[in-house]
């Protein structure tokens, strides 16, 4: 905690008395000096208690009044009087100069000597150093779990939000790798702006610029001697040296993500996979504390994405974790049963699955099917995964990047899982003989039908959507009938039907 005046004042064995500058008793101390100089400012560097007998304090009211205005300019943050030596109170000009000013006036007891005081300030400043530098080792820790959980982005978010800042990572060319904002809403307003500031100035190495918006600070991202980028903190206030200290632990952190070699990113890509299959596959037990590791809550929920057709799994799995790991989101990832397989916060099921099925599909240059399973407990990832391969495979061809399983009808999670030649068998085992009537006789069978099914069986409705007559309808249908050998009043009968009709649709959609 930060000593101040009145933290200084709270303590009764120092007997200080507060007689004049009260509006500044919030203001810091640095450390306290006992100097009997008619002009102490040139040894003063700011944020002192300057204490004093008052041997060499000038005894005319204007000289006196001109003395406390010395210290106020030179950034003292206090005037300490022994009352017990040269003055038995504190001149008035002191005091009214003091209000005037906003600078605390002090009374010390005669008893009390100067030692104790200064023995008082410097143990509160050491103790302030420990509680800072504990909160600075914590800081630290916490950005070190978020570089192992997350990569850069999550480093970012992490100083952001202990600094109250937005930061922002470039690389070489001034592109922007991660942003976050202080107030964790626009995190690419935070970057475009301390972008503008940035070119407002010219540029240097690393230093600190002060404009209207606040404090800019920038740091080199260098490795060897070779420059990787900069990184940018916009704050209200200048840094303290603290806060110096964990912007340089984030840009150490920064520089070597930017510097892992491909063989440990390959290494970190395996265990997140190894793990991920021993999760699903229970081998973990209930035991899942060690999840934390990278970056998941045991106990809360998560969901599950499952991608198909990506085409080769090795660059599909490496582009894959590129993109996750550029969400800043922690995550497991691993390839099953033809598909690749990621597991996410729940909490990121409204926008990143999407994002990242988009990014595949760029970078692979493909199309693709992606399913996301239902919220689920971490020991039940098994079953989100099962329905988010259910709903990626239900989803090929149908014109979507991500199906979400909740989206699904019966018939999708009946004939979605099937192979194109299992869904070609059944709807030839069913249709053939009316695809074959309509090819001869260039008829319409099929799609009466589909159209009969679609509507109930009301020969209005269904005649209406395909433009004829509803006794054309009819005798189509008593034409299905006939080269089916089913009545198609019947409920279980048209439930065939339509499911045959919907593989059709499906095996014509896959092409």
């Amino acid at each position: 905690m930060t000593l101040t005046v009145a933290r200084l004042l709270a303590d009764r064995r120092l007997g200080l008395t507060l007689v004049g500058g009260a509006a500044g008793a919030d203001r810091p101390i640095t450390w306290a000096h006992a100097i009997e100089l008619e002009d102490p400012t040139p040894w003063l560097s700011g944020g002192e208690l300057v204490m004093t007998t008052g041997l060499r304090l000038p005894g005319e009211p204007d000289a006196q009044r001109a003395y406390l205005r010395r210290l106020g300019a030179k950034g003292a943050t206090a005037l300490a009087l022994d009352t017990g030596t040269v003055h038995s109170a504190v001149p008035e000009a002191l005091r009214l100069e003091g209000d005037a000013l906003g600078l605390p006036v002090l009374a010390v007891a005669g008893e009390v000597p100067f030692i104790a005081i200064g023995r008082a300030v410097a143990d509160a400043l050491a103790a302030a150093d420990v509680t800072a530098a504990k909160r600075v080792a914590d800081q630290q820790h916490r950005l070190a779990r978020a570089a192992l959980g997350g990569g850069i982005p999550a480093v970012v978010d992490a100083l952001a939000g202990a600094l109250e800042a937005d930061v922002v990572v470039l690389d070489a060319h001034d592109a922007v790798l991660a942003s976050a904002s202080r107030d964790r809403e626009d995190a690419s307003r935070a970057a475009r702006d301390l972008l503008a500031r940035r070119r407002s100035r010219r540029r240097a190495a690393s230093g600190v610029h002060a404009d209207a918006d606040g404090h800019l600070t920038s740091q080199v991202l260098g490795v060897a001697g070779v420059g990787r980028g900069e990184v940018l903190v916009g704050t209200r206030d200048a840094l303290h040296a603290t806060q110096r200290l964990l912007v340089n632990h984030a840009v150490s952190l920064i520089a070597i993500e930017l510097e892992k070699p491909a063989a440990v990113l390959t290494v970190e890509r395996r265990l997140r996979s190894a793990v991920l299959r021993a999760l699903l596959s229970g081998v973990l037990g209930s035991d899942l504390t060690q999840l934390r590791y990278f970056g998941l809550d045991p106990d809360a929920p998560v969901v599950a994405l499952a991608v198909v057709d990506a085409g080769p799994l090795l660059p599909a799995e490496e582009l894959l974790d590129d993109v996750l790991a550029a969400t800043g989101l922690p995550y497991l990832a691993t390839s099953a049963d033809g598909a690749l397989i990621v597991l996410l916060p729940a909490e990121a099921a409204d926008r990143t699955p999407e994002q990242v099925c988009a990014e595949l599909r760029r970078g692979l240059g493909r199309p693709l099917g992606g399913g996301l399973g239902s919220a689920a407990a971490l020991g039940e990832a098994g079953t989100s995964r099962q329905q988010a391969l259910a709903a990626a495979r239900a989803g090929r061809g149908g014109g979507r990047e991500l199906l979400r399983f909740a989206e699904l009808s019966t018939y999708d999670l009946l004939l979605g899982g099937q192979s194109r030649e299992a869904l070609a068998a059944v709807a030839s085992a069913a249709l053939g003989p009316l695809e074959s009537y309509d090819a001869a006789r260039n008829g319409e069978l099929v799609r009466s039908l589909e159209a009969f099914l679609s509507h109930n069986g009301q020969w209005e409705a269904a005649a209406a959507a395909i433009e004829v007559h509803r006794h054309t309808m009819r005798n189509r249908m008593a034409k299905v009938a006939a080269l089916l050998g089913r009545d198609v009043e019947s409920a279980h009968v048209r439930a065939e039907l339509w499911l045959a009709v919907k593989a059709r649709e499906l095996v014509q959609l896959g092409g």
